[in-house]
């Protein structure tokens, strides 16, 4: 809660901070163990357990950063962040007070604070506080009752260079008995590390006099060509490891030189980030380096060789780091945390708890070449060399692969299956990697019915029986593991043409795919001898399927084709005729595969294709099938396969493959975090991809297998394999992600809105620098989910939502770069008391709103202002959404909601052009037109009307000059917001609150009336403008009531203020703003709640209380 500051009247507001959503994770702790961590947003402490938030706790409740964290005790824990000092006690995680001459919270220091050290005696202790100032303070503390420390500074040490620094690192102190002197690194704006003692015993008293004392610098390490970043001592003290922007982590040794003495030497210099490197540290498995090229990477600590990386394709940097024994814990920009097993990224053997990487040399099955036929290539060979004179390479009969397949074949038992052209099947376990059954696919087939040449495709039934396919047409059916009695069906399809591909719907039904779009079902028994032709369901194109997926009714499926077209089929009749689509989403993935495909009970239909997106799809009530959203995977051009987890969970985490380049990456699609990264050395190598889900239903903690086929020189094939299927199915040995990912770069634009009357679930929209929109919600002030929306060309600048009272759809539309315009209809189906589930949303992209303008892509939609249209019924259903750009073109769109209509969005209409861009406007009603406030660049505001003419059709005209136009600002008005005092059917009294990159805050206070000619006139009832409102520029205001409103800004506070006729604004109260970069406000009420967003790098929601 924040005090009023410099208020005269009776406060009756007052602030709360809830949480951030996105920003910098600053800090990140394995303080209390492995499987319990610290990770710190601002001055937020959030504590997880088992990878679950279970508490967050306001450390710094005055803001602040927290930027690091130390064990006091064994039931203290020492936070630090800024000039700020905490002590925390470890169960309940209340701060504990400190007494100078008055007990207070925090513990404040005259300079930033870079590393703390901390050494204990009994009840006392010495605290060693290195500032960015190259000082290095000691305090004494003692813990005089439980709950409350006295404190006292009792030296400070000033290193002989004073310089400013951004980092450093202590080492000794570890223990009395040791009794090592205390040594400090310190890294330097000069490129240079000084390292020098300031504490030269710990032979210290409490009742010692503070003292001052210059120190000397005993080493000076030279090398790196850029400002160092990081710096962190190894436990024995006689290694230091250091990170600069100059992009390099280098490894220093303190070794003996007879004529020197001690000295420090460069050991090696890891190349490799390409952009700054944040932080380094050392882990039993080597270094581990952080950089704002947003990868994590381990080195070798004896040469510096690269033996792992991972990537976090949705944040722009990965900020800090902490180790536990194999485990690093990585804190991103993006408000998410990376938990990295780094014995994931190296090769162990088999057998063991850890990865596997192994490569399986195929059995030769190719025919023995008789001495005849050699003899005969032989003379012809002679032949062509004594004919053109020169040597002849000998030609070589390759193996042939068509097919590899991982299976399951019972609990914990995991297969990979190889099928050859010359009829061979052999059966690998993944377990140990050897051969334990080979098969003779084509064994009591004759050549007349099926070639073993034509073999094109395969696929392996949890029953263990094998579909094979023909380029013919044929399908074989064989059940494996059954050599005494062996068991095969064959069909033949020969009138559908080649099948390109077979896949299992369901145990009992396999489909083969075929060219000229027809897929043909077939029922097979469990002991395969005489498959039935269930259904055959055509496309009626040219296209060959790719995938098919049952509907969860049991009665149709859904189809995904090699031009990018989901289709639907119904199988109500449950005929065996041909079959075709009843509805058809054309270029879902622009033109490109669809490799799979998916259905929900709640009729979404969810596929991922080459285009490399993740695309969704709905099915309405009339088995109709309605486009979603399409959104690209970061790290992957081709998405190959997906896994949902486990139905019931609220949320549906998903796991997306794919290539980018030559490389088949794993990807949590909720985080962008790197799972698996496996290079497959060519696109067009068969390849396998198992996943076995664990029981918990949580993908991030499932085990899975990666079999790539290679083809050797000498005919032969191997097959190299990445395993963890063996693994336990224990979190602990996984990489995985945790926190929800927002935005890696500053939020420019947001709003807020509730999905559902009477229900505390809020909306958040936030568009980004990074190019992309999210859809977060918030539940009892928790963040539920966040949704991605599809990216744009260039930076977004604003996001608008409206949404009409007790109707479960809202507008959401999203304005960027080249002057682009995305619509988006948001249908909530919760239901009020329920418990939100995200998978329940359904977000529909209904278009783009056109402009003819010649536009590139320095032209941006700079405001966006949306209303439900009260004008039109129920049945008709739109929104009135106005747009400024940077062009000063002013004008509006009609955008409906029900899809009868043939068009949602209705062109734009043109309202005026200004003379310079439009930054701000907001839209208010009254009577039967729309008035659209317009702030620009040069500090002008202008009040444009459209009238409404309702006849026969609604038109919609706009009046060709303004209705009234102020000179507010002395620079660029950036937040307009208005609030209506009184409207009655012949005048309305209104508030017109602006704020400008003048620091100023300006309320105006209008008289809106018709006359008989049915002209608006406007009269200025007072104008009041506090200037200095804040310290920089005032990027939103917002009116919380009549008026009353808020304001933010680069000054990094929430302002309330009030205004009154006769003393203009007043400030009420204040609180400070954690999230740097402030760019806007959002607010909206839920319930009887107000609540408001601050957005910058990241989202700072805050409630304000309503007292009076």
């Amino acid at each position: 809660m924040s005090k009023a500051i410099g208020n005269t009247f009776e406060e009756t507001f007052e602030f709360q901070k809830l949480l951030i959503l996105g920003g910098p994770v600053t800090c990140v702790s394995f303080l209390l163990g492995a499987s319990e961590y610290l990770v710190a947003k601002g001055p937020w402490i959030e504590i997880y357990r088992d990878d679950d938030v279970v508490k967050r706790h306001l450390i710094f409740k005055n803001g602040g950063s927290i930027h690091g964290v130390r064990n006091l005790d064994d039931s203290t824990i020492l936070i630090f962040g800024g000039q700020q000092v905490a002590f925390v006690d470890k169960d309940s995680f209340e701060v504990q007070l400190v007494s100078l001459d008055n007990p207070i919270e925090y513990l404040t220091i005259c300079d930033w604070i870079w590393d703390v050290n901390v050494l204990q005696q009994g009840a006392h202790y010495f605290l060693a506080l290195g500032l960015a100032n190259n000082v290095c303070e000691v305090w004494f503390l003692d813990r005089t009752f439980p709950g409350t420390f006295t404190a006292r500074r009792l030296c400070r040490r000033l290193c002989e260079l004073r310089c400013i620094t951004y980092c450093m690192s202590f080492d000794g102190w570890t223990s009395i008995s040791n009794n090592k002197d205390l040594k400090l690194a310190s890294g330097t704006v000069f490129n240079e590390i000084l390292i020098w003692m300031p504490i030269e015993s710990i032979e210290m008293h409490p009742n010692e006099e503070m003292m001052t004392k210059r120190c000397p610098i005993e080493h000076k390490l030279l090398g790196h060509k850029g400002v160092i970043l990081a710096l962190n001592f190894n436990e024995e003290g006689d290694q230091l490891v250091s990170a600069s922007d100059d992009r390099s982590v280098r490894l220093w040794r303190l070794v003996f030189d007879q004529q020197q003495g001690q000295t420090w030497t460069q050991t090696w210099v890891g190349w490799g980030h390409t952009a700054r490197v944040w932080n380094v540290c050392f882990s039993c498995e080597g270094l581990v380096s952080t950089g704002e090229d947003g990868t994590s990477r381990l080195w070798d600590n004896l040469n510096g060789e690269q033996l792992g990386q991972i990537r976090n394709y949705a944040s722009q940097s990965i900020w800090s780091i902490d180790v536990c024994n194999n485990f690093a814990l990585l804190g991103t920009n993006d408000g998410s945390v990376k938990i990295w097993n780094l014995r994931c990224k190296t090769t162990h053997a088999l057998g063991t708890e850890y990865p596997c990487l192994s490569t399986i040399l195929i059995p030769d099955d190719r025919p023995k070449i008789t001495p005849e036929a050699s003899l005969r290539d032989t003379d012809r060979t002679k032949t062509i060399v004594d004919r053109k004179k020169k040597k002849k390479k000998t030609n070589i009969k390759a193996q042939v692969i068509f097919g590899i397949e991982c299976y399951q074949r019972a609990t914990d038992d995991y297969a990979l299956a190889v099928g050859t052209r010359h009829g061979s099947l052999f059966i690998f376990s993944l377990y140990d990697f050897k051969l334990q059954e080979t098969t003779n696919w084509h064994d009591g087939i004759e050549d007349n019915m099926v070639k073993t040449t034509n073999a094109s495709c395969l696929a392996i039934s949890r029953y263990q029986i094998a579909a094979i396919g023909t380029t013919k047409g044929e399908l074989v059916i064989r059940r494996l593991n059954c050599a005494e009695n062996p068991t095969f069906d064959i069909i033949n399809a020969r009138n559908f043409k080649s099948i390109q591909k077979v896949s299992w719907c369901k145990d009992d039904l396999v489909a083969s795919f075929h060219i000229k779009g027809i897929i043909v079902l077939w029922q097979v028994s469990k002991i395969p001898t005489n498959s039935v032709v269930r259904t055959v369901l055509n496309t009626t194109t040219s296209v060959i399927p790719i995938c098919i997926y049952p509907l969860s009714s049991g009665k149709g499926f859904v189809v995904g084709d090699s031009c990018g077209n989901v289709s639907l089929f119904s199988t109500e009749s449950d005929s065996s005729d041909e079959i075709y689509a009843t509805s058809v989403c054309k270029k879902v993935h622009a033109k490109q595969h669809i490799n799979q495909i998916k259905t929900f009970k709640d009729g979404r239909v969810i596929s991922v294709g080459n285009d490399g997106c993740i695309a969704e799809c709905f099915i309405t009530n009339g088995n109709i099938l309605v486009r979603g959203t399409s959104i690209p995977i970061s790290g992957i051009s081709g998405v190959s396969q997906m896994w949902y987890g486990n139905l019931s969970l609220e949320t549906l985490p998903v796991i997306v493959a794919g290539y980018y380049g030559n490389v088949f990456t794993v990807i949590d699609y909720a985080s962008n975090f790197e799972l698996v990264k496996f290079e497959t050395g060519g696109r067009q190598r068969k390849i396998s991809h198992l996943m076995s889900v664990s029981p918990e239903g949580n993908l991030q903690f499932s085990r899975q297998s990666i079999a790539v086929c290679l083809n050797r020189k000498d005919g032969r094939n191997e097959v190299t394999l990445y395993s963890n299927l063996y693994c336990k199915h224990s979190k602990l040995l996984h990489n995985r992600a945790k926190g929800v990912s927002l935005h890696g770069e500053p939020i420019y634009d947001a709003c807020m809105f509730t999905t559902a009357e009477d229900v505390d679930h809020v909306a958040v929209v936030s568009g980004s620098e990074d190019c992309t929109a999210k859809l977060s919600f918030l539940v009892n002030d928790t963040v539920k989910t966040s949704f991605s929306l599809p990216p744009q060309e260039s930076c977004i600048r604003a996001v608008a939502a409206s949404r009409k009272s007790c109707s479960p759809i809202s507008l959401i539309a999203i304005g960027g770069g080249k002057l682009s315009i995305d619509f988006y209809l948001i249908k909530d189906a919760n239901v009020p008391g329920n418990s939100f589930r995200g998978n329940l949303i359904q977000i529909y992209n209904i278009g783009k709103g056109g402009t003819h303008d010649m536009t590139n892509i320095d032209h941006r939609i700079n405001a966006i202002k949306a209303l439900p249209n009260p004008f039109v019924d129920e049945a008709n259903a739109s929104h009135f959404v106005a747009i400024g750009d940077s062009n000063g073109n002013v004008g509006f769109f009609i955008v409906q909601e029900d899809r009868k209509h043939e068009r949602f969005i209705i062109p734009k209409y043109h309202v005026t052009t200004q003379d310079r861009p439009v930054l701000s406007l907001d839209i208010l009603l009254w009577k039967n037109s729309f008035l659209i406030v317009v702030g620009s660049t040069s500090g002008d505001i202008s009040i444009w009307c459209v009238a409404v003419n309702q006849g026969a059709t609604l038109t919609y005209n706009a009046h060709k000059a303004p209705i009234h136009e102020f000179k507010t600002h002395q620079m660029g008005t950036n937040t307009i917001c208005t609030s209506i005092l009184n409207n009655s059917t012949s005048s309305m009294n209104l508030l017109l609150c602006s704020a400008g990159d003048d620091q100023a805050i300006s309320v105006i206070e209008l008289l809106l009336s018709r006359g008989s000619n049915k002209e608006i006139s406007v009269t200025v009832l007072s104008n009041s403008v506090t200037p200095e409102a804040d310290v920089s520029a005032v990027k939103g205001v917002h009116f919380i009531g009549k008026s009353k409103f808020i304001s933010v800004g680069y000054g990094q506070k929430m302002l309330l203020w009030n205004w009154s006729r006769s003393k203009g604004s007043q400030l009420l109260s204040a609180i400070g703003i954690d999230v740097c970069d402030v760019n806007c406000l959002a607010f909206c009420r839920v319930r009887n709640r107000a609540l408001a967003a601050a957005g910058g790098e990241g989202l700072e929601i805050i409630e304000v209380h309503e007292n009076n």
